[in-house]
């Protein structure tokens, strides 16, 4: 084995026992425990998700919360523990006063989450006037599956403390969403600083409220040639980096005209040859436009939705496979370029 590789294989091997001895001092240690907790540890992932019991009162609401933390070769390890209402609110507020990053807030619904919602807030609130600033929540990505008005409100106040610098992405997973929360979301200061945005239900907001974003993921109870062409234009003009993407879904079907009209928005000649799919699946019409000299813009037109990616051309080049391929990989959330 060679000199460099034994230097590497060591190398993993001391950044695996630092990580597996700072998690066994959180989890073991009394001695140390103090000056650990009080230690900034950045989390690859934290979840809280409450739990129901119709027998117990609001005070004695429990909640797993979850911290994950990425290990050499491709590993996770995780913490979990299981607390009563007024520790899982403390144990939040630690990992923040630390100035840990955490890379995924999950905050999973459940009848108690908008408890602990509400005395999460009081907490930030309290410590705010007696420290005379925020506490900056410093998370990359949010994943809220909240349902009610209520819960909804409070996600949105929560969300004020999350530093804008920092949050990059957010996803809706749940059933419904009121409009006047996402109206009230994309006003916030943390909305316009987001990179990619996720709402499973059905939302009635103009699309051009979200062209601040780099990504998309949105349903639309229908569409029309008009909101397809902002897309198309803002993705061949605007400097997006590669694989930014959207992906607008239709509840009813587009009518036959869809295609031909945004074409003609689009400027393209009327013949088969401008317009043609470069695609053999006759399911959808795709087709694909040069950006600059590194990227190029693939389109891709169906019954129900229409979606748009930026690829890099020494890439793209290199698909042996049909673009259809590629496309229904993408939508799907596969990962080409192994961020």
């Amino acid at each position: 084995m060679s000199p460099e590789r034994i230097l590497a294989e060591n190398d993993l091997i001391l950044k695996e026992k630092i990580t597996n001895n700072r998690l066994s001092l959180q989890l073991c240690s009394k001695e140390d425990q103090d000056v650990v907790l009080k230690s900034r540890f950045d989390l690859k992932t934290l979840a809280v998700r409450g739990h129901y019991d119709e027998n117990a009162n609001f005070e004695l609401s429990r909640f797993d919360i979850t911290s994950s933390v990425t290990a050499p070769n491709w590993r996770t390890y995780s913490n979990k523990k299981k607390l009563m209402r007024s520790s899982a609110i403390n144990e939040f507020m630690r990992i923040f006063r630390t100035g840990s990053h955490v890379q995924e807030l999950h905050l999973t619904r459940g009848r108690t989450m908008n408890n602990f919602l509400e005395s999460l807030l009081n907490q930030l609130r309290e410590e705010q006037i007696v420290n005379k600033k925020k506490l900056k929540i410093r998370v990359k990505e949010i994943c809220w599956s909240g349902s009610i008005y209520k819960e909804y409100t409070n996600f949105l106040n929560f969300l004020r403390y999350v530093s804008p610098s920092h949050l990059e992405k957010i996803t809706f997973e749940t059933h419904e969403i009121p409009m006047a929360v996402v109206e009230e979301l994309v006003q916030t200061e943390q909305f316009k600083s987001l990179k990619k945005v996720i709402i499973f239900p059905t939302i009635n907001v103009s699309l051009d409220s979200f062209l601040n974003l780099d990504s998309m993921n949105l349903t639309y109870p229908t569409l029309c040639p008009k909101d397809g062409i902002m897309l198309v234009e803002k993705y061949l003009k605007d400097p997006l980096p590669i694989d930014s993407c959207f992906n607008i879904n239709s509840e009813q079907k587009l009518p036959e005209s869809f295609k031909e009209r945004l074409f003609d928005l689009m400027g393209l000649p009327n013949t088969v040859d401008a317009r043609k799919s470069i695609s053999r699946n006759r399911d959808f019409h795709i087709m694909k436009f040069d950006v600059n000299a590194d990227t190029v813009f693939l389109l891709k037109i169906d019954e129900f939705s229409i979606f748009g990616v930026i690829v890099s051309k020494n890439f793209i080049n290199g698909w042996r496979k049909d673009l259809a391929v590629f496309v229904c990989l993408r939508i799907d959330g596969y990962d080409f370029y192994g961020s």
